[in-house]
């Protein structure tokens, strides 16, 4: 009644008042609007991430490439392997369509149809997949035999890019073979006499002709302790010792034991401390060397000097010496040196001696020929024979012969006068020959030169 009252009483005021109202209204339905499509909105953008989230993981990054190679670049396996893994595989793991690359045997030491089985073709990788085992197959053919290799490549992929390791090595180890194992010696051969390591000891290592483990012990067979070889070298102990040894690969086939001797000795002979050599005269003036034994010493080596030492002798078994090659009056030092048999020499054992002239009895020393002695006096010459004593007269034959050696020597001296006497005429003759040769030569020129001279003048230009 009141609102009526009052826009009966002023109908300007009524209708302004309706028409805020309606906006009112109005407005408020805008907002409820805008609320609810506020809430709703969360909802709408977590669902599509949802969305996009499930098409990532079932569509795959068409910016990361797909490749295929081998698995591995090489493997090994004993002929009783039938079928070994020749694995080809894919990066990234999964794709939606096949890919598909051809293989082939392109080298190696393995004869196909003997070793091996085998056909060039095309892999294929089926969608899903990430990998396929390419079709070979080995033949055990019971031959004793060395390890085979089969060489086996890829190439044209489809459906993805092609990328290293594109080609596989696969060896064929014999199972009817044992391992074979090879002792390596640093330095590799004795640097002594009779097979002797000396200086130093040698270092022992061990090389097998396939994968496998090694096993050693020293001079006996009755213990069962063998030790395993770590790849560390062995260093061999002083003396002659028997290295044992064997190896077993990775299939369990064991080689047969083995025994190498390696004589190591880095000792050298010592003397002893007491008084270890002697020297003395004879009456023939001979040097008698004596020394002390050595236990270990093989032989000994004999040294002179007046100056510098020479060897005398080297192989002197027995702990003496008789040098018959010295003369009288001359001062003599010696060495002698204890060799053993591996080749190692001691110190020098030192002694001087100086040797007395023995004097000779006239009988053994007197012998004389016939001299002819020409002495001269005055402005005259006298012709003197003096025979002395000897104990020998000179054989006929050894006379004859001086006779007709000297009759030859005057022969010989009488042909090379002659010789050089023709070589000389005949020098002569050919120089003579050439002079007058030249000469009538000469004439004949000149005589030539004259005509010509003449046929060439002018001629007159007279008509008569």
């Amino acid at each position: 009644m009141r609102n009526g009252m009052k826009c009966a009483v002023g109908r300007t005021d009524c209708t302004l008042r309706s028409r805020l109202i309606g906006k009112s209204k109005g407005v408020k339905k805008k907002l409820t609007r805008l609320l609810i499509w506020l809430s709703v909105l969360p909802l709408i953008f977590v669902s599509l991430g949802l969305n996009l989230t499930r098409a990532q993981a079932k569509t795959p990054d068409t910016t990361e490439e797909t490749t295929v190679q081998f698995a591995k670049e090489s493997g090994q396996g004993k002929e009783n392997v039938v079928f070994p893994m020749v694995k080809v595989n894919l990066l990234p793991e999964v794709i939606e369509n096949d890919v598909e690359v051809n293989f082939e045997v392109t080298g190696g030491t393995a004869i196909p149809g003997i070793d091996y089985k085998m056909e060039n073709g095309v892999a294929t990788i089926q969608a899903g997949k990430i990998s396929t085992n390419l079709p070979l197959e080995i033949l055990d053919n019971h031959i004793v035999e060395p390890a085979r290799t089969i060489i086996i490549s890829l190439s044209n992929a489809v459906g993805a890019t092609l990328t290293e390791p594109t080609t596989f090595t696969y060896t064929i180890l014999d199972d009817d073979s044992l391992p074979v194992t090879t002792v390596l010696t640093n330095p590799s051969t004795p640097n002594g006499q009779n097979g002797w390591f000396i200086e130093e000891s040698p270092k022992i290592d061990f090389l097998t002709d396939r994968v496998a483990t090694t096993y050693y012990k020293w001079n006996t067979l009755t213990k069962n302790h063998w030790q395993e070889y770590d790849n560390t070298p062995l260093v061999v102990p002083e003396g002659p010792n028997t290295l044992y040894y064997y190896s077993v690969d990775t299939f369990g086939n064991r080689e047969e034991t083995k025994a190498e001797v390696i004589k190591v000795d880095t000792l050298v002979p010592i003397w002893p401390e007491t008084e270890h050599i002697w020297a003395t005269t004879d009456e023939n003036g001979y040097v008698h060397l004596s020394w002390s034994s050595i236990e270990d010493a093989s032989s000994y080596e004999v040294w002179r000097a007046a100056s510098p030492y020479q060897l005398i002798t080297s192989d002197v078994v027995n702990t003496s010496f008789l040098d018959d090659t010295v003369s009288g009056g001359n001062q003599y030092s010696y060495e002698v040196f204890a060799v053993d048999q591996a080749g190692n020499k001691s110190i020098a054992a030192e002694v001087s001696i100086l040797v007395p002239v023995i004097a000779k009895p006239v009988s053994e020393t007197l012998s004389a020929s016939t001299e002819e002695i020409t002495p001269t006096i005055g402005g005259s010459t006298v012709t003197q024979e003096v025979q002395g004593e000897t104990n020998e007269t000179p054989k006929s034959t050894e006379v004859a012969e001086n006779t007709e050696q000297a009759s030859q020597n005057q022969t010989e001296t009488e042909t090379r006068n002659w010789n050089r006497l023709l070589l000389a005429i005949s020098i002569l003759i050919i120089a003579a020959g050439a002079a007058i040769g030249g000469y009538y030569g000469y004439e004949w020129w000149m005589a030539k030169r004259e005509e010509t001279l003449k046929d060439n003048e002018p001629r007159s230009k007279s008509r008569w």
